[in-house]
């Protein structure tokens, strides 16, 4: 089999070395290395002509990372695909760990990767450790839950015949957050693998366009940018539910995490992405309705989350932006219990 890893950039000239490099010093070389430059105005270009012919650089203007996604995987020839962050890294393992682990049945293959901070220092787990990565015929989970515990980009290496049937990206649509829109629909073309090793690193830090690990933030942008995913994911997993049969409404398909990034939304009077318009009684009863759709999720986790929800819809905002604090500054290992109460890690 031959692997291909396309590195999206716009930016990250402060990480984009370490990321190259943590690819090209493989114990098993990858076949192709692929580096799109999105338009970058640091000095991210100078740090890729450092690589030569070591990589396939494509330097391209500014389109956001569906565009860069599209561009690399235009330019990769390999049976494998593996999209990855600039500001991530990987493991030096990583490629013979994913040549050896894949199948042929397998449309992507996922692994763990740790947290770091700006400086590479390990911060914490994704997912928590307690949580297996999900295995198989995802489709039926994804359907019925709206989400089946997918990794961010760079911890999913992809079949390119299952990319066949779903690229390109919407590219204007999925500026940020390209990698949602692979994960909902590469479910419908093969099985999900699994590689319970820590293959890679996903970083936190200041200027991340998008983020996990925090149940309440109050950064207008990054609360702005994940509500707009939340609504993307919603409705592309209610047109998978369509194909199969289902015509579900996709405020169905929020997640818990969702729902609490648009009741915020709300209280803070920030214009969602959908223009949404629905009163504090009408969040409250799609919320619930939301809930009782969940068939996984247990009565008790529910109930924590009706619990919450009512509270943030209701409370008064100096309180909302007394937890956005606390939250903030909160370490990492207790950033994580709500999480693990509400059953709602990845």
């Amino acid at each position: 089999m031959k692997l291909s890893v396309v590195i999206n950039n716009y930016n990250y000239g402060r990480y984009l070395k370490q990321c190259i490099q943590s690819v090209l010093d493989q114990t098993q070389p990858f076949d192709e290395v692929i580096v799109v430059d999105d338009g970058s105005t640091d000095d991210s270009r100078e740090l890729i002509a450092e690589f030569k012919d070591r990589i396939t650089p494509i330097l391209q203007p500014n389109g956001g990372q569906a565009a860069a996604l599209n561009a690399g995987y235009n330019a990769s020839s390999g049976d494998l695909v593996l999209f990855l962050d600039a500001d991530d890294f990987l493991e030096l393992t990583a490629c013979a760990h994913i040549l050896s682990a894949w199948r042929d049945n397998f449309a992507k293959l996922q692994y763990r990767l740790k947290v770091v901070d700006n400086d590479s220092v390990h911060i914490g787990e994704l997912p928590m450790p307690s949580l297996p990565l999900p295995t198989g015929n995802a489709l039926g989970t994804l359907i019925t839950d709206g989400r089946y515990g997918s990794m961010p980009t760079s911890a999913n290496v992809y079949r390119r015949t299952a990319l066949e049937h779903i690229m390109p990206i919407p590219a204007e649509e999925f500026r940020i957050s390209a990698d949602l829109f692979i994960n909902i629909k590469i479910v419908r073309h093969g099985e999900l693998g699994a590689i319970e090793d820590t293959l890679g690193a996903y970083r936190v830090h200041g200027k991340n366009q998008f983020k996990t690990g925090s149940l309440i933030t109050l950064d207008t942008q990054q609360l702005t940018n994940r509500v707009r995913s939340h609504f993307q994911r919603s409705q592309l997993v209610a047109e998978e539910a369509k194909r199969s049969g289902r015509d579900t409404p996709p405020s169905i398909y929020f997640s818990i995490p969702g729902w609490i990034d648009r009741i915020i939304a709300f209280r803070l009077n920030l214009q969602t992405p959908a223009g949404e318009t629905a009163t504090r009684t009408e969040l409250k009863h799609d919320f619930h309705t939301s809930l009782e759709h969940k068939q996984r999720t247990s009565s008790l986790l529910k109930a924590c989350a009706e619990i919450t929800g009512s509270l943030l819809l209701y409370c008064p905002v100096w309180f909302i932006k007394l937890l956005g604090w606390l939250e903030s500054v909160t370490p990492q290992a207790i950033k994580r219990i709500p999480y693990r109460l509400l059953g709602v890690a990845f």
